[in-house]
């Protein structure tokens, strides 16, 4: 199976697309954690909020989600710290015991069951370099205020040279908190399409969004909480890293006793967490982090099932699926206006590069841009006490940081955009026609000035498309894991047919016929 665990048994509500033009205070362009969580805050505090999703909540993202809800975050502090300053990384785990609670007081606050535990968070390595490592992050975070603690044995069947602890931290069913938030949206008021992907946004006063049957939405206010945001608003393409990850889910082995979340921090260790599947305990194990089109997504699945075969005596793997994020240069993401230098005070929002920790950081993207939105004059006066605006601002340079990740993103755009149009990708084209494919197999294929990617599944069926992908013309590939499209420089993901399953692409991919 390839359907994340927390679909099984869903009784979702359907909310039905837009079908008329509309106006409002705000609109949100997204309904995963970061969208649906701005739209709630905005709508309690009495803003006519119109949000939009392109698919259906929870099919995305935040679906794939792992939601491990965790102030403790890998190596991330000692990267902030390595990367902006010691100040930045405090302030950084400011915001996530906020985001911790908040999500906490929320759940109690609609009273819903979205399955929500305290547990510890963990930390371990296995080598002596990974143990190096954490002790660099404990030392870090013994600077940010946070309660962490070193020494213990967390219990894993397998053998761990260090660790490091965070108590009371969450557990939750991502798909079941989605679905709580947008049922407490809507009976506060609020109005949720889904179906109702945008395709244009014009940015003017009011701005004015457009859905892909033509319905238009009216706002002063647009948050645009795509994940990897659309429109080309703020040019964060440029600035943002794309990686995906393997999750494995299978019955939790006998006699394990995993009951909290553990995360490695070697860079290449997976993360482990416990979950309620319908047939009973789980345990999920996720990592084998890739760049989408550029790596193998098999011989990174492959990677994670070995380790979890090597590591976890009795594990059954009965299901797999894999998630996407974006990780900005100095690992803090960007949250406020998406255009503070060129255009401030235009009302475009946004949130993105969340460094693989979602869920706290869409809780906590909903908290800022909904103050901001309510008062924006707080982006140019520094905010919430803690500072926490200039802190997420996109209009943060840190050169040091950014500057080899510029370049890195620039040769990369060259190498699968303009190179590969210029001379058919070189030996990433095969001669000869997609009829030669057999089944199972993938391959790009020049027909006239086009560039075709073909696959032929297992069953036979040819599918083709135009292999420039519709953001911004790199070349699209098969993973070949979750027989999708993908492309290799901003991760854009496509159905075979071409449709748009994940941005910042708006426009499917062309057909080819024959």
């Amino acid at each position: 199976m390839s359907d994340p665990i927390w679909l099984d048994g869903r009784r979702a509500v359907a909310h039905p697309p837009l079908a008329a033009d509309t106006e409002a205070d705000v609109l949100v362009v997204g309904a995963g954690i970061t969208g649906l969580s701005t739209a709630w805050e905005l709508s309690r505090a009495g803003s006519r909020v119109v949000l939009l999703e392109a698919r259906e909540i929870g099919t995305s993202t935040t679906g794939g989600s792992t939601a491990k809800v965790s102030a403790l975050q890998g190596t991330t502090y000692s990267q902030i710290a390595d990367r902006a300053d010691l100040a930045s990384a405090r302030a950084y785990a400011e915001s996530q015991r906020m985001a911790v609670e908040h999500l906490a007081g929320v759940v109690a606050r609609i009273g819903a069951d979205v399955g929500l535990q305290r547990r510890t968070s963990w930390l371990f390595a296995e080598d002596e370099q990974e143990a190096a490592a954490l002790r660099r992050e404990a030392e870090v975070l013994a600077g940010c205020g946070l309660p962490v603690r070193t020494g213990s044995d967390p219990g894993l069947p397998f053998d761990v040279t260090e660790t490091l602890r965070l108590e009371h931290q969450l557990l939750v069913d991502p798909v079941a908190y989605l679905d709580a938030l947008a049922a407490d949206f809507v009976r506060a008021g609020g109005v949720l399409h889904e179906q109702s992907r945008v395709v244009e946004l014009d940015t003017g006063d009011p701005h004015r969004a457009v859905t892909q049957q033509g319905f238009t939405v009216r706002a002063p206010h647009v948050v645009v909480a795509t994940h990897f945001p659309a429109f080309s608003e703020g040019v964060l393409f440029a600035r943002l890293k794309t990686h995906r990850e393997h999750v494995l889910s299978g019955p939790l082995p006998a006699g394990a006793q995993l009951g909290d979340m553990y995360v490695g921090v070697g860079p290449d260790s997976p993360a482990l967490r416990p979950a309620t599947g319908s047939d009973g305990p789980e345990l999920l194990v996720s990592g084998a982090p890739h760049m989408p089109g550029k790596e193998s997504a098999a011989v990174r699945l492959s990677d994670l099932m070995g380790w979890a075969r090597d590591r976890l005596p009795g594990y059954r793997v009965t299901r797999q699926w894999s998630a996407q994020d974006h990780d900005s240069p100095d690992r803090i993401p960007f949250i406020g206006e998406l255009r503070p230098v060129t255009r401030p005070g235009s009302g475009v929002w946004g949130a993105t590069g969340f460094g693989g920790w979602g869920i706290a950081n869409g809780v906590l993207a909903g908290v800022l841009l909904s103050d901001l939105v309510l008062d924006p004059e707080l982006s140019r006066a520094g905010g919430r006490e803690l500072g926490w605006r200039d802190l997420f601002t996109v209009g943060r340079a840190r050169w040091a940081a950014e500057s080899r990740h510029l370049a890195q993103q620039g040769a990369a755009f060259v190498g699968h955009a303009v190179t590969g149009r210029l001379v058919a990708a070189g030996s990433s084209v095969l001669p000869g026609s997609a009829e030669d494919l057999a089944p199972g197999t993938a391959g790009r294929f020049q027909r006239g000035v086009d560039v075709v990617a073909a696959y032929r599944d297992r069953d036979g069926v040819l599918h083709q498309v135009s292999a420039a992908c519709t953001h911004m013309g790199c070349l699209v590939s098969l993973d070949e894991t979750a027989e999708k499209w993908q492309c290799p420089c901003h991760g854009s993901r496509f159905e075979l047919d071409g449709q748009v399953l994940e941005g910042p692409a708006t426009t499917p991919l062309r057909r080819i016929e024959g």
